[in-house]
């Protein structure tokens, strides 16, 4: 008996170390191949510094993250999250979208599958290393996010939860109105954010392009009205795929956006999502906090501490562990459904 339980926990600890010496291997092989996606996108176009993809590597084996980061941005635009859940224990990647990090010109030069791809080869590196994977997406990266799961048929098996903030389901009116004169030809390529800003103008009532043009080192900062069309082509094809999502019935999906905002509309998103899934969890930022459409990026955000707390809660909720209703401790501070 003795010779029996000494070979069994010989065999467990061989087994143990094999696991350790794989996920090693495999974590060396991840940070390589993310390092020459890196190279590679730095040899398509200059990016701004401090703009360039992220991978943050944690100790944590079973489950890792991929966040997207929305519009005009790069993954500092997210980073908070990142950070977050990175401390957690958490390996994140967060990738540059295509066309960003750079200038106007560079962006309408990126098509909406240019886009997806970019997200797409991080997303398989990630799955190439671990046996499940949440998404948190912001925005533009909300909508990249859906498309990315609607073409994968094994995404039941390894996605873990959706997160959804500030999703680009549909655009604010005053957006849409800017993509039809584009389409029609009527303006140019692209307008100074500042101009978008004065009073009179498209956005002159939103506060909105506050947070890029405040900090100019992070956002192109001209509005490329081209890539503001494929914007609205990806959304548009959001809608086309929605029947494939039908399997986020049975996954935690999560929508966190502001009210005060004008950039996307936060109710129709919502609808598209509580469609979707009975463990839809929303949680709406009342328009009295002025929380801007960017609810990462602490600037004039006086909730920015519990929307980043309820935006880590929400990538970490456990599908197998909570009733459809069950409430997550911070999202008391905003509305939420289901009651």
């Amino acid at each position: 008996m003795l010779e029996v339980a000494l070979h069994q926990k010989g065999a467990l600890m061989f087994g143990l170390l094999l696991t350790a010496f794989l996920t090693r291997d495999c974590l060396e092989e991840l940070k390589t191949k993310f390092e020459e996606l890196k190279t590679n996108q730095s040899k398509e176009y200059e990016i701004r510094p401090g703009d360039e993809s992220q991978l943050l590597v944690g100790t944590n084996k079973d489950q890792a993250f991929l966040v997207l980061h929305g519009f005009l941005a790069s993954p500092w635009e997210v980073e908070t999250l990142s950070k977050a859940l990175n401390e957690k224990g958490y390996t994140v990647a967060s990738p540059l979208v295509s066309g960003w990090g750079s200038d106007a010109k560079t962006a309408n030069k990126s098509t909406y599958k240019d886009w997806l791809k970019s997200a797409q080869v991080p997303l398989e590196l990630l799955k190439s290393c671990y046996p499940k994977i949440g998404i948190a997406g912001f925005s533009m990266g909300a909508a990249i996010a859906t498309i990315l799961l609607s073409e994968d048929e094994k995404a039941p098996n390894w996605l873990s939860n959706l997160t959804l903030l500030s999703p680009a389901l549909r655009l604010h009116p005053s957006l849409q109105k800017m993509t039809e004169l584009s389409a029609a030809g009527r303006i140019l390529p692209s307008i100074p954010l500042s101009v978008l800003q004065q009073p009179g103008e498209l956005l002159g009532d939103s506060h909105d392009l506050d947070v890029p043009l405040q900090f100019r080192e992070h956002y192109t900062q001209d509005m490329p009205l081209k890539s503001l069309i494929t914007a609205e082509l990806l959304i548009r094809r959001d809608y086309l795929i929605r029947p494939k999502l039908k399997f986020l019935e049975k996954i935690p999906v999560s929508v966190i956006w502001s009210d005060y905002e004008k950039t996307i509309d936060g109710k129709v998103s919502v609808e598209y999502f509580k469609k979707l899934s009975k463990k839809v969890k929303v949680c709406r930022i009342s328009a009295e906090h002025e929380t801007r459409h960017q609810i990462l990026v602490n600037y004039r955000n006086t909730q920015f501490e519990k929307i980043l707390q309820i935006s880590l809660d929400a990538s970490l909720r456990d599908g197998s562990k909570e009733a459809a209703s069950e409430d997550v401790k911070s999202w008391e501070f905003c509305p939420f459904e289901p009651k």
